[in-house]
C-alpha cells in the first residue's frame, strides 16, 4: 500500500515567558491563522450558539474568509456529492486549544471562544482528538500573543497525531477490504 506524503510543520520550542508586548514571539509557518484577517495574530469574535450550520458557521465563514476544507485531511467542504447528502454539513468548527483546558489555564473565555481560535475540521478529524490534553501552564496574566503562540503549536501538535490516527485508520479500512474482496471475490 502506498501512503499519501504528507509534510508536517514541527513546532520549535517556544517560552511562554517572560513575554510583553514589545518582545513577541512570532507566528509559527504554515498555519491556517495566517490567513485569518490580521494574519491570525487578532481577535476576530466570539462564536455564538451550538450549532456551525444553523448558527454560527456563516459569521465565521464570513470572518475567516476560510477555504471549506478540513485543515487536518483537506475533506472538501464545498462539493456537493455523496447521495444528496451536502458535504458542508460534514464541517464542524474545531476549537484547537481544548475549552476545558484553558478555561484551567485561566485563559480569558473570550480569547478561546474567539473565531481566530477556531478552524474547521470534517466530523472525522474533530473526533479524532477530541480526548486530547496539551500541556498548558496557567499563566498570569496571559498576552494575546502567548495565547496565540500556544494555539499554533497545539494546532501542529493535534495535526500531527490526527494526521497519524487517520494513517492508522487507512490501513484498518485497506485490510477490511482485502478481506471481504477475497472472501467475497
Amino acid at each position: 500500500m502506498n501512503s499519501p506524503t504528507v509534510t508536517i510543520f514541527a513546532p520549535r520550542a517556544i517560552s511562554l515567558s517572560p513575554l510583553n508586548s514589545s518582545n513577541p514571539i512570532p507566528p509559527l509557518p504554515g498555519l491556517p491563522f495566517a490567513y485569518y484577517p490580521g494574519g491570525g495574530e487578532e481577535l476576530l469574535g466570539r462564536s455564538r450558539g451550538s450549532s456551525f450550520l444553523w448558527e454560527y458557521g456563516y459569521e465565521y465563514v464570513k470572518v475567516t474568509n476560510p477555504v471549506l476544507a478540513c485543515v487536518y485531511c483537506s475533506f472538501n467542504g464545498s462539493q456537493r456529492h455523496l447521495r444528496g447528502c451536502d458535504p458542508l454539513t460534514l464541517l464542524r468548527l474545531d476549537h484547537v486549544i481544548p475549552w476545558r483546558r484553558a478555561e484551567k489555564a485561566r485563559i480569558p473565555a473570550e480569547w478561546f471562544n474567539d473565531f481566530s481560535s477556531h478552524v474547521l475540521a470534517c466530523k472525522t478529524c474533530n473526533s479524532l482528538c477530541n480526548r486530547y490534553n496539551p500541556l498548558i501552564l496557567p499563566m498570569r496574566p496571559w498576552t494575546l500573543n502567548a495565547f496565540f503562540r500556544l494555539r499554533d503549536r497545539i494546532f501542529l501538535e493535534r495535526r500531527k497525531l490526527i494526521l497519524e490516527r487517520l494513517a492508522q485508520d487507512h490501513q484498518q479500512c485497506d485490510s477490511i477490504r482485502a478481506f471481504v474482496v477475497a472472501k467475497h471475490g
